[in-house]
């Protein structure tokens, strides 16, 4: 997910699709392995913004312009 991150909903506002699509992905390759997931995080002026937070937790395996 790339994007300017104040305009734009947050990454939380996706999550159960994230979830819903790693399952059906992992029933489908007959594995345990989860989409590879790249998010657009941490560039932000807002306080409540959590999307560096909720990347980690959805496991990320990048997070862009991160800090």
């Amino acid at each position: 997910m790339v994007g300017e991150e104040d305009s734009n909903k947050q990454i939380n506002d996706y999550v159960e699709y994230f979830i819903d699509g790693n399952k059906k992905y992992s029933e489908k390759m007959g594995s345990k392995n989860d989409i590879p997931t790249y998010f657009h995080a941490g560039e932000t002026n807002k306080r409540h913004a959590l999307n560096l937070h909720d990347s980690i937790l959805l496991g990320a395996k990048r997070i862009g312009h991160g800090f």
